[in-house]
């Protein structure tokens, strides 16, 4: 009887450990700001950027532009997924390094604002994203290329 009862408030005991604890919360939570569709323009061409929260440990994102027959041409495509207490940014852009992947790690996450980096990447090293309001962001890629530090920043809108 006595380890019947030593048993029963052992997994009581468990249980109310376990249903006490705060699980860790996802890095991805913190990015939520990223879900949906953006738009900015570039070279006087409408760009959109698409992020989707896919999963708890996965958001999925492209960018792409619709050309004059109304196809759409996937810049790139994105994938963020947290590993070792980091967001990774894995980028694929189909006319550039083979068509294999770029990872950039988070360096920086805020309720606002997350930064990636990858040092050794040619350009950018790398791409910061800024929540300004509900409805618009300011995406930057910045590094060295050619011996000489640039910053190319984007005005997002959201449309979706």
């Amino acid at each position: 009887m006595k380890t019947i009862r030593y048993f029963v408030y052992t997994l009581v005991g468990l249980l109310l450990i376990i249903s006490c604890a705060k699980a860790t919360p996802s890095l991805l939570n913190k990015v939520t700001w990223l879900k949906g569709t953006w738009k900015y323009n570039y070279f006087e061409r409408p760009v959109f950027e698409e992020w989707n929260h896919t999963s708890d440990t996965l958001f999925t994102g492209k960018s792409y532009m619709i050309n004059e027959q109304e196809d759409t041409l996937v810049l790139e495509s994105v994938q963020l997924i947290e590993k070792n207490d980091r967001l990774n940014c894995i980028i694929i852009v189909p006319t550039q390094n083979n068509n294999l992947p770029i990872t950039f790690v988070s360096t920086t996450i805020t309720d606002t604002s997350v930064i990636f980096e990858n040092p050794k990447h040619d350009f950018p090293q790398v791409i910061a994203y800024k929540k300004l309001s509900a409805d618009s962001l300011q995406a930057t890629i910045s590094g060295i290329a050619n011996n000489e530090k640039r910053e190319i920043e984007f005005s997002m809108k959201r449309v979706k």
